[in-house]
């Protein structure tokens, strides 16, 4: 964090509320330890930590802190589990890894003198997004019948995007709901994916796909326009208009919900992907076609999704089976299936300035426990 807390208000406020260096460590969820650092100038308190002492307390993060040059701040973006709007601490942290991210650049593998290309003018017009997605389908290798592999977006996002994802686990704590987050360095030109290796296999696709837009549109279309062209984007790419198409036709010659659900798990199955992606692509299929609707996203059909999604495996389960990856393991599965140099370059950064847990777990928002494992691998 570049800015010092405002330690003389942050105490005045603590003692004229009655707070005692005890009793706030109880409040923000921290050691007496950790508050005595941090009203010592001797440590700052992480982003999440820093949000809650400021409701503790009734201040603003700006007024612990100070006004921030925003110029040059990381953008940031998030999609969330349930639709859940992204809080304040959601993107204040994620403007703090971003910070600490841009002292890896110099250690990338990526070329420093070319920008990643960006899109002339993206729309979420259908017959738009059915020839940029046709053409990138056929730059991956893909024919228009056949599924996105997940290593075929990150493939794209590393090599012709400079793009670094990241597999994060945040589904194993307590409010990590996050499924992907996109992290944009105005500073540097880089752009970082924390992708969440607890997202649903059939789900991943289309957040991966759903990143992979962003970094064509991030610093071309605002946070409103910009999500819904990724989202559109998304769907156009994992379920593409020729499936869409026969899909809509199976459709249309049932009438029964039971029938309808089971043809929409089938396609879901032959695509791997979500049985609501398919839903919503062949309704914008009909919308776009000006063909009788089909009603794919029916009233309902989310409880049935909900039901089934129960059976459904994380990509950390496909990968990884039903047991915890080893440090050695997720560093593998970086770099071949994710096709990410990440670690090779975090590896690069800690060497020449020496291991640190602490700022690992910075980077990846990970438990101290885990952030100790990898600095011992990687250091």
């Amino acid at each position: 964090m570049d800015r010092k807390l405002n330690r003389e208000l942050v105490k005045a406020t603590a003692l004229r509320s009655g707070y005692s260096f005890t009793k706030l460590a109880q409040e923000v969820s921290v050691s007496t330890e950790s508050v005595s650092k941090w009203m010592s100038g001797e440590t700052n308190p992480r982003p999440g930590k820093a949000i809650k002492l400021g409701k503790v307390l009734g201040l603003s993060y700006e007024q612990m802190f100070g006004v921030r040059d925003r110029t040059l701040e990381p953008q940031v973006a998030f999609r969330l589990v349930r639709n859940q709007d992204p809080s304040e601490e959601h993107h204040e942290r994620a403007r703090e890894m971003g910070r600490m991210y841009e002292d890896l650049v110099p250690f990338l593998p990526f070329n420093q003198f070319e920008a990643p290309p960006r899109l002339k003018s993206p729309t979420a017009d259908y017959e738009y997004l059915d020839e940029l997605c046709g053409s990138l389908r056929r730059e991956m290798g893909l024919e228009a019948d056949v599924p996105v592999s997940l290593p075929s977006i990150f493939n794209h996002l590393s090599d012709k995007l400079q793009a670094v994802v990241i597999p994060v686990f945040w589904g194993h704590r307590k409010n990590k709901a996050e499924l992907a987050a996109h992290i944009y360095s105005r500073k540097t030109k880089t752009t970082w994916i924390p992708f969440n290796l607890d997202t649903k296999l059939w789900d991943a696709r289309f957040w991966a796909a759903h990143e992979l837009a962003h970094v064509y549109t991030f610093d071309v279309l605002d946070d409103e326009a910009g999500e819904i062209f990724s989202d559109a984007f998304a769907g156009t790419l994992v379920f593409p208009v020729p499936i869409a198409r026969a899909a809509y036709e199976e459709l249309a010659k049932v009438r029964l919900k039971t029938q309808k659900f089971n043809l929409i798990v089938e396609f879901a199955k032959r695509m791997h992907v979500s049985p609501i992606c398919v839903a919503k692509q062949v309704d914008r299929y009909a919308v776009a076609k000006k063909q009788p609707p089909v009603n794919a996203e029916y009233d309902g059909i989310y409880a049935a999704i909900s039901r089934m999604s129960k059976r459904e495996k994380t990509v950390a389960e496909e990968f990884f089976g039903g047991e915890e990856p080893s440090v050695g393991q997720l560093l593998e599965a970086a770099a071949n299936i994710f096709k990410s140099p990440f670690f090779d370059t975090l590896s690069k950064y800690l060497k020449t300035n020496g291991g640190s847990p602490s700022f690992i777990q910075g980077l990846l928002d990970c438990s101290l426990v885990d952030a100790k494992a990898l600095n011992s691998e990687l250091a």
